[in-house]
């Protein structure tokens, strides 16, 4: 739509035609208002939002991006400033102010009236992630003691600057949520009929200081439009609507699935081409350096290998396909119990049943891909059988650890008071490639003989030459000589000193991250 309007809508901007330009503005809607004008540039999207109404370009002030709506608050008088944060709903007017500097909030906020500063101050004191930080002050109330027809009259009255009035909310004088009424039922009953008589006292409600996700798992059980936020006294506070939790349950999911991809959350805040790359690098770069010094296990591995390596090099090829099949299965089965865990269709105290079901799925995908494996491991050796049955029985074992793995991690995580998205399917990833290794070369030195087979025995005369032609020999060929000879320097003892030290750092910055709950930066200013 906007390409069609765009070059008319800046025609009409040129020739300066207020009427014109408001006129197809509010014939717009609000959100397609303001997809218009952010493909504008500064000052005619500002000047376009001048010629409207306070409450017309409030509206479509709240569904402008993030950065616009920064840039047109710097640029504009506070005066105009002032009078679009009045217009605009309690809930978008503090998620706005929160974004500005200190500075335009301290010249801003002498200039609204009173009952807008105490109600700004009031919902600024709850922390971001709970009900209160995204309720509306604004929703439809009626006393316990009116009629039916006098409470239709009042809410009619009040109406235009209501957020939604489908449901209107009975307290006493103390403000206590006494129960709720449909305006269905408003208009159903009765005029001289008390309202009392008529009202839900069975309320579904959530406290200010609850997390937003509670009020999104009753919004979505009891299939309601718009939820009572009270106090730890059961006054009512304001309302959390479902278009204000369903943005949050977005933002929400947003941050998880970076986790699973193993990126920081805040990487995707803006669209994706207005992050700068400078925010992108900075938001993955911790996570692949804490990864890669993981993966140095990995290599650990191998190191301690590599003599099984050099007996039978055909081991070597398998390496990717059997580490690959890992991580794959762990990547799938951390998503699902993440999954399961958010919806609560599992509990932390399933645990058992979890790691029996997973580890029972992860040996038939094992039977099933090591049969592939064996196969494919014939094509390449059909005289290495013993190498076949190696690949296969290894893949059973990968599958089942793997998911045995993947589905714990999350749980105990949970348990520990963790972020389970934390531990990512890149660390589980990382985890079972070291570990399936270890159990790949454990599993080839039982069925390959030569692996488990002592060297060859060499006699002292034959040692003693040999060591006598080391000493003389180049480096490279000294080494293989004192090999040959038994006599090659004792394995480092340290060579599980770093990647255990490593393993203990990794383990305090994770459990660091899943603690650490971001705030969004709440403004500070001398709002007292």
């Amino acid at each position: 739509m906007n390409a069609l309007l765009l070059p008319d809508f800046k025609e009409v901007l040129e020739q300066k035609d207020d009427a014109a330009i408001r006129a197809l503005l509010e014939n717009l809607l609000p959100p397609q208002a303001a997809e218009l004008l952010a493909a504008l540039s500064h000052e005619q999207a500002s000047y376009a939002l001048e010629v409207l109404r306070d409450d017309k370009e409030a509206l479509i002030f709240e569904y402008l991006p993030e950065q616009v709506q920064y840039e047109l608050a710097v640029g504009a008088g506070r005066e105009q400033l002032a009078k679009l944060v009045s217009a605009m709903s309690p809930d978008d007017r503090v998620r706005f102010i929160k974004t500005l500097p200190g500075k335009i909030v301290d010249e801003l906020m002498p200039l609204l009236a009173q009952a807008e500063r105490n109600d700004i101050k009031r919902l600024l004191t709850f922390p971001d992630g709970t009900a209160g930080a995204r309720m509306n002050t604004d929703y439809a109330s009626v006393g316990e003691g009116l009629t039916c027809g006098v409470a239709l009259e009042k809410v009619r009255h009040e109406a235009p600057n209501k957020e939604t009035i489908y449901t209107v909310y009975v307290l006493d004088n103390d403000r206590h949520l006494e129960g709720v009424i449909g305006l269905k039922e408003l208009l159903l009953g009765r005029s001289d009929q008390l309202v009392s008589s008529i009202m839900r006292k069975e309320v579904v409600a959530v406290r200010g200081d609850e997390p937003v996700q509670k009020a999104g798992e009753l919004v979505k059980q009891y299939d309601l439009i718009a939820l009572p936020v009270l106090d730890d006294r059961g006054r009512m506070l304001g309302i959390v609507t479902v278009d204000d939790l369903i943005d949050s349950m977005e933002k929400k999911t947003t941050e998880e699935i970076l986790s699973l991809g193993g990126v920081e959350p805040g990487a995707l805040d803006k669209p994706y081409f207005q992050n700068p790359i400078s925010l992108v690098v900075r938001k993955r770069v911790g996570w692949l350096l804490l990864l890669f010094v993981a993966e140095m296990f990995t290599g650990t591995v191998l190191r301690h290998f590599d003599e099984a390596i050099e007996r039978v090099v055909a081991l070597s090829f398998f390496i990717p396909l059997l580490i690959g099949t890992g991580g794959n299965a762990g990547s799938q089965t951390v998503s699902t119990i993440i999954r399961s865990l958010a919806l609560k269709e599992i509990k932390t105290s399933d645990w058992p049943k979890i790691l029996a079901r997973e580890a029972t799925s992860g040996l038939f995908l094992g039977l099933l891909l090591g049969v592939v494996g064996f196969g494919r491991s014939l094509m390449w050796a059909p005289d290495d059988k013993m190498l076949a049955l190696t690949i296969g029985c290894t893949l059973v074992a990968i599958c089942a650890w793997a998911n045995s793995v993947a589905a714990m991690i999350p749980i105990f995580a949970q348990r520990a008071g963790m972020d389970p998205t934390v531990l990512s399917a890149p660390l589980i990833t990382t985890l079972v490639d070291a570990t399936g290794l270890v159990l790949y070369f454990n599993i080839a030195s039982v069925f390959i003989a030569k692996l488990s087979a002592p060297p060859i025995a060499v006699s002292e005369v034959l040692r003693s030459k040999l060591l006598q032609v080391a000493g003389d020999a180049p480096t490279e060929m000294a080494q293989k000589l004192r090999d040959m000879a038994g006599a090659t320097p004792p394995e480092a003892k340290n060579e599980w000193l770093f990647p255990a030290i490593a393993l203990v750092t990794l383990s305090i910055i994770f459990y660091m991250m899943s603690r650490h709950k971001p705030n969004n930066p709440q403004t500070t200013s001398s709002m007292a």
